[in-house]
């Protein structure tokens, strides 16, 4: 049986690694999360490349906002994402995000709660690798 939940997003013209950074920065805490592409190492740098510029802007809001009650809140939230480690599973097997093929799902679903899929995977192969997925995985595919 399998006890993930499925949430399907149509892209609408964005790409999955600007849908998938977007999502990570709009949740409250940071979460560990695998991301499933059929190439994990292309995806894993464009993901890096605009959670950095992300980052970057964040830092210029937080120089606009100097001496403001809301400059404290954000210098704490870019701190935090700052911390968050990127890599390929393959290589190192405790990032914070990690980037993967779906026949090395099955490594993650212990590990992180929340699942990305990119748009170039069958989502039945997904399906079946969450089979015995713990309770509570949430598995966001993008079409």
């Amino acid at each position: 049986m399998n006890s993930a939940r499925f949430v399907k997003l149509q892209l609408n013209g964005q790409q999955a690694s600007e849908a998938i950074v977007e999502d990570l920065i709009s949740r409250p805490e940071p979460i560990r999360a695998a991301v499933i592409t059929r190439r994990p190492y292309i995806l894993l740098s464009v993901v890096r490349k605009r959670w950095l510029k992300k980052l970057r802007k964040m830092r210029i809001e937080r120089a606009r906002l100097l001496g403001s009650l809301q400059t404290n809140q954000l210098s704490q939230r870019i701190a935090t994402l700052e911390k968050l480690q990127f890599a390929l599973l393959s290589r190192h097997h405790d990032a914070d995000i990690s980037f993967s093929t779906v026949h090395e799902l099955s490594q993650l679903l212990y590990i992180y709660e929340l699942i990305y899929v990119s748009s170039d995977v069958p989502v039945e192969a997904v399906q079946m690798a969450l089979n015995d997925a713990p309770p509570g995985r949430l598995v966001i595919v993008y079409e």
